[in-house]
């Protein structure tokens, strides 16, 4: 038997009757959060534009105002976000 223990896979699946649900934190100096909120902000635009978009939330943190937080939930799992976006491609999106 192994004692090693397998690192997690970066590839984070969702598989769900109902789609997915992402969150992406973001932990920036706090004198930076409100450039930050700011520039993410046609991001979170662009994502409730998606017809499979169910909803898109950004969030700062009110007692570490440098964690920000991004949560967005889709009617299709994490496989389908793949194949439609630019994510995964470096020099993308």
């Amino acid at each position: 038997m192994s004692t090693a223990t397998e690192a997690p896979s970066p590839n984070i699946v969702s598989h769900g009757p109902h789609g997915a649900i992402i969150v992406m934190n973001a932990f920036v100096a706090p004198s930076s959060a409100k450039a930050y909120l700011k520039l993410s902000a046609p991001i979170v635009e662009r994502f409730r534009k998606e017809p499979e978009c169910l909803f898109c939330e950004l969030s700062q943190n009110p007692e570490d105002p440098g964690h920000i937080r991004i949560v967005h939930g889709w009617t299709k799992d994490t496989e389908w976000l793949r194949q439609v976006s630019n994510f995964n491609t470096p020099g993308k999106g």
